[in-house]
């Protein structure tokens, strides 16, 4: 089976119409620097873009003999495109990317329950060593009394109520306060970076 394929880059000034004595049952516009016009033996045109195709192998007349190409626009533009007979396909290069997403390893360390003597306070760092930490976790074991958890400049942060817990993902320095006249058991728990 004889195929005829036509490849090619033409330039189309503004305002302007060129035609293209071109015999074929499909057009493909490869690529265009703006959309345009077009029309097939002079019949009606239309609108057409890069990426866009026609297939006429399918109408009665399953041929045209020349393509007319107008630029509605001021300035040139350049249009690339195959026409001809028979079958164009294209099949783009397909890339996989196959991400693994994973946690970054941590460590937990508590220092099992302790006990905040009346007034007293507790700073806990934000590093082990040189490891950053990832979370804290303060449980008051108090039923009757809020423990303060003050950031690194001693200001109130946040409460851990009486016999609950209270926890952040956070670095920074923390220091838990107690502020009543008698002594609360507390247990904190630290995730850091492996």
């Amino acid at each position: 089976m004889k195929t005829n394929l036509t490849y090619k880059t033409i330039s189309v000034p503004g305002l302007a119409t060129v035609v293209q004595a071109i015999t074929g049952s499909f057009f493909y516009c490869k690529q265009a620097d703006t959309a345009f016009k077009v029309s097939l033996d002079g019949a009606e045109e239309f609108d057409f873009d890069q990426g866009l195709l026609v297939d006429i192998r399918q109408e009665a007349k399953p041929r045209f003999s020349k393509l007319i190409f107008r630029n509605p626009g001021a300035a040139a533009i350049t249009i690339i495109f195959y026409a001809g007979d028979g079958n164009l396909s294209y099949f783009p290069p397909v890339t996989v990317v196959s991400l693994k997403v994973q946690n970054a390893s941590t460590y937990s360390k508590g220092a099992g329950e302790q006990v905040l003597a009346a007034g007293a306070s507790a700073t806990f760092g934000g590093v082990d060593g040189v490891k950053k930490r990832k979370q804290i976790v303060v449980t008051n074991l108090d039923l009757a009394s809020d423990l303060q958890i003050l950031d690194g400049a001693n200001n109130v942060f946040a409460r851990a109520m009486a016999g609950l817990e209270w926890t952040v993902e956070s670095d920074a320095i923390f220091t838990v306060k107690n502020n009543t006249a008698g002594a609360i058991n507390y247990i904190v728990g630290e995730t850091f970076y492996s």
